[in-house]
């Protein structure tokens, strides 16, 4: 629920282009486009499909994690306000901190 005056958060799930590249990035690593039971060429071993596969998911963890650290806004990270005043902390006005009251 928005506040009043306020707009909502970010989510990369109301966003067409995040979709869009989740999707090509899935279908990149799904080898559709060969042959069934096809297996060469072979590149250090492996199907040439199974280094696609590899990369695609590589790609896509990265794609997912950028979305999240960059276009996704918590409920909690919408309501903070840059203009609260900081907090006062103990080293602020010289009080013993590690709570032995000055014993270690």
């Amino acid at each position: 629920m928005p506040e009043e005056g306020g707009s909502e958060p970010r989510e990369p799930i109301r966003a067409p282009l995040a979709w869009s590249g989740l999707l090509l990035l899935v279908l990149a690593g799904v080898p559709w486009y060969l042959p069934e039971g096809t297996i060469g060429p072979v590149v250090l071993g492996f199907p040439l499909w199974t280094l696609f596969a590899v990369f695609s998911s590589l790609a896509l963890c990265g794609y997912l994690s950028w979305m999240l650290l960059y276009h996704w806004e918590t409920p909690e990270q919408h309501a903070e306000t840059p203009e609260a005043p900081p907090r006062e902390t103990p080293h602020d006005n010289g009080e013993d901190t590690n709570g032995h009251g000055g014993a270690v």
